[in-house]
């Protein structure tokens, strides 16, 4: 019999095929028609990000003494080689109590103690767009992303 010792459950966030599947099917019937033909052209369908870019993320949680993240639905602005398409845009969360009530609030990385220095080490490096660096479907597409 196998050991089972190296074996991970399942993350409590698992859905699986089928559901991932129909929420997928669910949103190209009744959402990106919808959306395609307000804008006159193809949407975002999904976006693929790196894992260096979640570790990344994570890090930042790390970083801010944070608990989270939230995503964002937001659209490229003029003069993007994305220009008006769908995006997703991370914000790191962190807890606060206010009158007795645990919120998760956005982490605003200019208004950090860090931010300057954090700044400058991001200027010479060129690194990420306030944490969106995803690669939009359309127009990057592989198979898995075609719609049925």
């Amino acid at each position: 019999m196998e050991s089972r010792k190296n074996i991970k459950a399942l993350p409590y966030f698992y859905v699986g095929k089928k559901l991932t599947d129909e929420r997928i099917a669910r949103f190209l019937k009744r959402r990106y028609p919808a959306l395609c033909q307000e804008l006159g052209r193809d949407d975002t369908r999904s976006i693929w990000y790196t894992r260096e870019h979640i570790a990344q993320l994570l890090e930042e949680i790390d970083n801010a003494n944070g608990n989270g993240i939230r995503m964002h639905f937001g659209v490229y602005e003029e003069g993007h080689r994305y220009e008006g398409q769908l995006c997703i845009v991370s914000n790191v969360t962190r807890e606060v109590t206010k009158n007795g009530a645990d919120y998760n609030l956005n982490v605003k990385v200019e208004d950090e103690p860090d931010f300057i220095e954090r700044h400058a080490l991001w200027e010479e490096k060129q690194a990420f767009e306030d944490f969106n660096f995803g690669a939009p479907c359309p127009p990057r597409c592989d198979e898995s992303d075609d719609a049925d």
